[in-house]
């Protein structure tokens, strides 16, 4: 059985409920991550903030930051324990449409977080499986040609 603890990105970085948003895309621009739990001020896990989240509250007028991420994320917190079978935590994400599980110790306390890309690095690291078709045949879309949005406004 492959664990929670063996596919998870850890040391697991987390936000704090008082960031502002432009603080919150900043910060998980520069780390490269999609989203991340947020943190109380006790370090326990209050929610997760995704970059969709923070995108639709600026759209929908808080350019300016004043919104704390407290005010847009996800209260609804997926949680794994350290020793869960992956099977179950994937199963999960499927079923219930989730993109982040943040695995807890017994105390609540974050220290890693699966993502979908966790799963197939683990799927592919159980290999070898066989597959329709060879990798190199998704590069033939690479090529199609992408139209800005002028572009296609003009025509």
């Amino acid at each position: 059985m492959t664990t929670a603890r063996e596919i998870m990105s850890s040391p697991v970085s987390t936000l704090s409920h008082r960031e502002s948003l432009y603080d919150a895309a900043t910060e998980l621009f520069r780390r490269g991550v999609s989203g991340a739990p947020v943190c109380n001020d006790d370090g326990g896990v209050v929610g997760v903030v995704s970059q969709g989240d923070l995108g639709e509250a600026w759209l929908l007028g808080d350019a300016r930051g004043r919104t704390c991420i407290a005010d847009v994320m996800s209260p609804d917190v997926a949680t794994a324990l350290p020793d869960e079978d992956v099977k179950d935590v994937a199963a999960r994400m499927v079923f219930d449409g989730i993109h982040r599980v943040v695995v807890v110790d017994t105390e609540g306390t974050a220290i890693g977080l699966i993502s979908p890309l966790d799963i197939l690095r683990a799927v592919v690291a159980a290999g070898p499986f066989e597959t329709r078709a060879p990798p190199r045949e998704a590069s033939r879309f690479a090529s199609w040609p992408i139209e800005s949005v002028e572009e296609r406004q003009a025509k």
